[in-house]
């Protein structure tokens, strides 16, 4: 875009040049004045910084324009791209008056210089538009870019905080599960070992007067170990339940929690293999679910709240779903963009639909 400018102003000089010499003025003085406006104009385009390149584009304006006020009519067109590459600046509304009024001005101006030359400065002109309204589009294009980077700058933060809340769970549950195997491990086998550990002192006496009863006594507490290691199997059996059931419990418990506080009803449907969800899947739908009945609590009215769990053969299905009318248009806030950043996480989607109801879905690939 900036070779196609820098190419019309290149052109738009030759002509200048041309018309010029049909004044019959001196080569040297043509030279010099395009010379002149062709720095400033190549060093605006080719220098990076916006305000300095804005700068010399005014010190151009300024100059053609003092050019033309003292009798260069010519001069015209060159001004006209001046003034359209300066347009495409950052500007406050008193500089728009001053372009609006430097406009005018050439007008009033050089209206028979124009007229005379209507098609050339035409094409110069419809030209020197395009190029004008490309440049828009790329600054345009270019803000949108920013804040893509930007959204994509955010989710990926987000997505390292949700790593990280899943760590920290995990650690959590990994410290709660060891304790409850120690209070349970001590509860039954500290009992087990010291009582056995009496009796097999006991029976030592008793073998050295009675050997029969003390082999008697020897059997019962070797029987009595076994019921305390079958005990103690069972004992640690119970402490790890399916991932299933401790997945669904907590489902459950949070739509308990929200029947509390909410009084409205909710009903849990689910098929599929359930023992084939991650944890990492599980924590998403607990999070997603509470994030969706804080999204329902606000924009729908409804009386009943559903959640439906389906485990496909390669997709896993969740969808959370009311009965209740959207009240008003649900924005992209914070509540949604957090399901959709734990959901992408686990590489899943999210669909929400509102036309009856308020209802989030999540695709999960297996």
């Amino acid at each position: 875009m900036k070779q196609r400018a820098i190419f019309l102003n290149g052109l738009t000089a030759l002509y200048c040049g041309q018309r010029l010499l049909e004044a019959d003025l001196q080569v040297g003085k043509i030279v010099a004045i395009l010379c002149i406006h062709l720095i400033f104009y190549l060093s605006s385009q080719m220098i990076q910084n916006p305000k300095v390149a804005k700068t010399l584009i005014i010190v151009d304006l300024v100059y053609l324009g003092s050019l033309v006020g003292v009798g260069y009519i010519l001069l015209i067109v060159p001004l006209v791209l001046a003034l359209m590459e300066y347009s495409c600046f950052k500007r406050g509304w008193l500089e728009n008056v001053v372009l609006i009024m430097i406009g005018v001005s050439m007008i009033l101006i050089g209206y028979k210089e124009i007229l005379a030359n209507w098609f050339i400065y035409g094409i110069l002109i419809v030209t020197s538009l395009s190029t004008y309204w490309d440049k828009m589009k790329l600054v345009q294009l270019t803000k949108e870019n920013t804040e893509l980077m930007g959204k994509v700058s955010n989710l990926g933060r987000a997505l390292e905080h949700t790593k990280k809340e899943k760590r920290e769970m995990a650690y959590i549950t990994k410290v709660t599960e060891r304790n409850q195997l120690a209070q349970k491990l001590h509860d039954k086998m500290g009992h087990l070992l010291a009582g056995n550990v009496m009796q097999l002192e006991a029976i030592k006496l008793i073998l050295v007067k009675d050997q029969t009863k003390g082999l008697e006594l020897l059997n019962r507490v070797i029987e009595g170990l076994r019921d305390g290691m079958e005990e103690i199997r069972f004992t640690l059996k119970d402490l790890k339940p399916a991932t299933s059931e401790n997945g669904l419990t907590q489902v459950k418990e949070i739509l308990e929690d929200f029947k509390e506080k909410s009084g409205i009803t909710s009903d849990l449907l689910y098929k599929g293999d359930l023992a084939s969800v991650g944890l990492e899947v599980w924590f998403a739908i607990h999070e997603n679910l509470k994030e969706t009945l804080t999204n329902f609590m606000k924009y729908s009215s409804a009386n009943q709240f559903e959640v439906r769990i389906e485990v496909m053969h390669q997709v896993i299905k969740v969808v959370f779903k009311d009965n209740g009318v959207v009240k008003q248009p649900v924005g992209h806030g914070l509540g949604l963009i957090g399901i959709e950043e734990r959901t992408l996480g686990i590489g899943g989607k999210i669909i929400v639909n509102t036309e009856n109801g308020f209802e989030t879905i999540m695709l999960i690939k297996r």
